[in-house]
């Protein structure tokens, strides 16, 4: 049984697009095909509209159909959001049918932790996308950051509320941020986390395969 309907999941993340300046104009869901068609507007500067789209069609399979697929039909850039953004319409569903940066194929012995200090929007958002890729095949459900200012700690937060995560910090002096993939009440530390040793790793690990 479905959690949410399509008009409920737009409606529960109007709020984060708008805030990173895109709007949700409409929409159409051809269930035959499993697809969902989406028309957006940037007009305003925000985090990249690729990493939005990748959100919302991971929202789309956890709570409608895991073989749901979000298509971008039309992308319009308004005039005042124009000189803020280089990517066209074309290039945007270019960069959708990428994946995620090169990983190395690590597997974490402890909890998870990707050091973002230091790095740019730009740099955050790959970073981030390779990081919860790895953490997802190794099906953990917590990881932890390092987030020093407002860019990096914006993708982080944004990316909990586009996938229904959870971002807590654990301590302002340390810069440490805990994130649960799923949601859940409470901000308890888990057992694994309160036994392994937190294992940190550097986000230009994350982007040394990933093009410029």
């Amino acid at each position: 049984m479905n959690q949410y309907t399509p008009e409920e999941i737009f409606k529960k993340l109007e709020k984060t697009f708008n805030d990173e300046g895109v709007r949700l104009e409409s929409f159409r869901l051809d269930e035959s095909s499993k697809r969902v068609y989406i028309n957006l507007e940037r007009f305003a500067p925000g985090l990249p509209t690729a990493f939005l789209v990748k959100g919302l069609q991971g929202t789309f399979r956890r709570y409608l159909d895991q073989q749901i697929e979000v298509i971008l039909e039309s992308y319009n850039v308004l005039p005042e959001a124009a000189e803020a953004t280089s990517q066209s319409s074309e290039q945007l569903k270019q960069d959708l049918l990428k994946g995620a940066a090169h990983s190395p194929a690590l597997a974490f012995k402890g909890t998870p932790c990707l050091d973002m200090r230091g790095a740019s929007a730009k740099e955050a958002v790959s970073a981030l996308e390779a990081f919860i890729s790895m953490v997802r095949r190794q099906n953990l459900k917590i990881c932890r950051f390092y987030l020093d200012d407002q860019n990096s700690r914006r993708v982080v937060r944004q990316w909990a509320a586009i996938n229904g995560a959870k971002l807590s910090c654990l301590s302002e002096e340390d810069e440490l941020w805990r994130l649960q993939l799923e949601s859940a009440s409470g901000n308890e530390l888990t057992e694994h986390e309160k036994l392994s040793k937190q294992e940190v790793l550097p986000y230009r690990v994350l982007l040394l395969g990933s093009s410029k």
